[in-house]
């Protein structure tokens, strides 16, 4: 009984966490019209609901290619960040390799840096 309810709960945890990711891969591929149509009683009047479909009724990757490549500020943006994650590989890869090579040749090595921590 501990185990069902425990997973319900992480079940629910994990629903609240993936919906709002859901939501946003729906809304990218989804037409300008599904989404005026959808959030129109959020963004318009205020009467109603706003109403969203599991998937898109009329896919589209209009709103992709616009934000990718028709916009001058997402190549040094995509740059930039690509220079920051070499930047962090190329200092942890000298700095943290050698450390998770010598964990790895001792078995109990996780089990002491554990009982060190606690």
């Amino acid at each position: 009984m501990k185990k069902i309810i425990l997973f319900l709960l992480l079940a629910l945890v994990a629903l609240c966490l993936l919906l709002p990711i859901w939501i946003a891969v729906t809304g990218t591929f989804s037409a300008n019209w599904e989404l005026k149509e959808s959030l129109r009683p959020v963004l318009a009047d205020g009467e109603g609901f706003a109403r969203w479909t599991a998937l898109p009724r009329s896919p589209t990757l209009r709103s992709l290619v616009q934000v990718l490549l028709d916009s001058p500020n997402f190549f040094p943006v995509f740059w930039n960040s690509g220079r920051h994650r070499c930047g962090n590989a190329a200092g942890a890869v000298p700095l943290c390799g050698p450390g998770r090579v010598g964990a790895g040749e001792d078995p109990s090595a996780g089990r002491k840096a554990a009982g060190r921590a606690v």
